[in-house]
């Protein structure tokens, strides 16, 4: 058995909340990011990933815009207004299909630090997680 890592590997576990309501999609980023040594948790709605950050800690929101039950942009304002004031902000990074300027500057207005446009492609989404990962 080999004690090497991935080359991409995070520096340390880095917990990600992966909210998208394609459940193909969702799966796949998910496999691929847990291949390269991320810490994975799924949610498909705004209901469903805030139970999931209630259940545990999370290093890195990477959320869908267009959810079923509302926003990726509300999800995040949500998550960030439940933490203490004196804990960092949630690093975020946004995905959707849009890649309209009016939708990434909606995007950071509500606080993600990355915009991607769908389909990500899995070495794009990981360089944004080293990017706004905490370290």
């Amino acid at each position: 058995m080999s004690n090497e890592t991935p080359l991409d590997a995070p520096p340390r576990p880095c917990r990600i909340l992966l909210v998208d309501d394609h459940a193909d999609s969702v799966d796949l980023l998910r496999m691929l990011l847990m291949r390269r040594g991320f810490e994975v948790s799924l949610a498909r709605s705004v209901a469903a990933a805030l139970a999931a950050a209630e259940a545990g800690p999370v290093d890195v929101l990477v959320s869908d815009i267009g959810l079923p039950d509302g926003s990726g942009c509300d999800l995040l304002r949500q998550l960030r207004a439940r933490a203490p004031a004196a804990v960092p902000a949630l690093p975020a990074i946004a995905l959707s299909g849009l890649d309209r300027v009016a939708d990434v500057e909606r995007a950071r207005e509500a606080g993600f630090d990355e915009y991607l446009a769908k389909p990500v492609a899995i070495a794009q989404l990981v360089e944004a997680l080293r990017r706004v990962s905490p370290r």
